[in-house]
């Protein structure tokens, strides 16, 4: 589902793009004045969600081992050496 609003978002921000770049001239008419900020703030409110969506990177594992843990693998040269901590 995140690869399609990805895919979306995309598409939108650069037809918001294109349509702010096409439309762009020089006046300070107040009804184009508005049309230009709403489709620059579309723009980058779908650029936004672009990013959001991108997929990130996976979380690299812990480098530490937590060996008195209940899940741990059974290292049997360990156990001998430390058995009063198993009681």
């Amino acid at each position: 589902m995140k690869t399609v609003y990805l895919i979306l978002s995309h598409m939108a921000s650069v037809v918001f793009g294109y349509l702010f770049i096409t439309n762009l001239k020089y006046s300070f008419e107040l009804s184009y004045l508005i049309v230009m900020s709403l489709l620059l703030i579309l723009f980058f409110i779908f650029l936004i969600v672009s990013v959001l969506n991108f997929p990130k990177k996976p979380k690299p594992r812990s480098l530490f081992y937590n060996s008195y843990s209940g899940k741990r693998t059974k290292n049997e040269d360990f156990d001998k050496n430390y058995s009063f901590m198993n009681e």
